[in-house]
């Protein structure tokens, strides 16, 4: 589950404006527009992203934060619905690079399969 908590507000003021997809996408395309639409989805998401978290979500759930990150910060929520067993901060910032994959996710990840 993708912590989407903080979007609808900043995005009210974004409507009509056309933003840059960060990442190549299959379709082809490179840009999307902020619509009130698009608001009212992630609002929509946004209400319910964190109810129903039961004790078996908690331990399946890992939280990796980045100390850095400026695009969004979510970790009081993590916390309060997922608590601190599987919460991580690691030195760098909201997108994954190689650094953060090889010395944080890939240890982590061989650390949790056996």
């Amino acid at each position: 589950q993708s912590f989407v908590l903080h979007f609808a507000p900043v995005a009210v003021s974004c409507i009509g404006k056309r933003y840059p997809f960060l990442n190549k996408r299959e379709d082809g395309a490179k840009d999307f527009m902020v619509d009130k639409a698009l608001v009212a989805d992630f609002r929509a998401m946004e209400r319910g992203v964190l109810r129903g978290v039961d004790e078996a979500d908690k331990a399946l759930a890992w939280g990796l934060f980045g100390t850095h990150d400026e695009s969004v910060n979510c970790q009081k929520e993590y916390r309060k619905a997922y608590g601190d067993a599987h919460f991580r901060l690691f030195d760098g910032g909201h997108r994954l690079n190689d650094a953060v994959l090889g010395g944080v996710l890939i240890p982590l990840i061989r650390q949790i399969l056996p």
